[in-house]
This record gives C-alpha cells, sequence and structure tokens, in this order.
C-alpha cells in the first residue's frame, strides 16, 4: 500500500511549505531507522526530480477532492497516487499549471472517475504498478 504526493524538486524548503500549507506549527523530526524527516505519519524524502510525501497511515490525503489538489498545488506540479490491495482501491490525480490533466479513482464499486489520458490505467493494479515501478524503484 502506498499514498504519497510528489511535487517538483524546484522548491527549496519543503517542510516549510508543507507545514504552511496544512496549517501544522509542529517541528519535523528524523527518523534514523528511515533516514527521513517526518511530521507525525508524513515523511519527506528527495528523489531525483521531486519532493515525496508519503502518509505511513494512509489516512490524511485519501478522498481529497480535486480542487483541493489543484489549491496545494497552487501554480506547480503535483502527483498523487494512493493503492491499496486490500481494498482494492485507487485513485491518482495529475495537477500541472493550476489544471487536473490527469484524474483515476477506482474504489471498491468500481471506476468513479477516469479523465486524462497519460497514464493509462485500467484498474487500481495498474496505478500500483505505476507507482512502485516509477517512484519507488
Amino acid at each position: 500500500m502506498a499514498c504519497i504526493f510528489l511535487i517538483s524538486n524546484r522548491m527549496k524548503e519543503p517542510m516549510k511549505w508543507y507545514s504552511k500549507k496544512m496549517g501544522i506549527v509542529n517541528e519535523w523530526e528524523y527518523d534514523d531507522r528511515l533516514e527521513s524527516y517526518h511530521l507525525g505519519d508524513i515523511y519527506i524524502s528527495i528523489k531525483e526530480d521531486y519532493i515525496v510525501f508519503e502518509d505511513m497511515c494512509e489516512q490524511e490525503f485519501v478522498g481529497w477532492e480535486t480542487c483541493s489538489w489543484i489549491d496545494l498545488a497552487d501554480n506547480d506540479e503535483i502527483i498523487y497516487a494512493y493503492y491499496s490491495e486490500d481494498n482494492l482501491e485507487a485513485e491518482f490525480i495529475h495537477i500541472c499549471d493550476g489544471k487536473c490533466i490527469r484524474e483515476f479513482r477506482q474504489y471498491e464499486d468500481g471506476i468513479e472517475v477516469d479523465e486524462g489520458e497519460e497514464p493509462v490505467f485500467s484498474d487500481w493494479v495498474d496505478v500500483a504498478s505505476y507507482i512502485d515501478e516509477n517512484i519507488f524503484d
């Protein structure tokens, strides 16, 4: 299972940005075992082109409306992805320049939203594969 969002690596102070956007005043702590900073269950890591925010408890981001992702992104690029093998569900949102260019949402009842073209998903397994191959490789 995974619940993450990525934002471009151009950001200078991602922890400060996240805290401000979420209205959180607590300090980030360093986790020696995972070699990563975290704020509660939200962990941050730096990849080549992106800053990754991972929700370890999968409670923070699941089910957000698309407009909330657009607001969070401002005019930057955000990719949000979530999947659950237990519930056979997935969410994928790609925001760029203030617009949603890809949205896929599948829950136990079936696909609720499938708008945009790339990447192509036919079910939650495709979202899981995309996350595992492109983000956690």
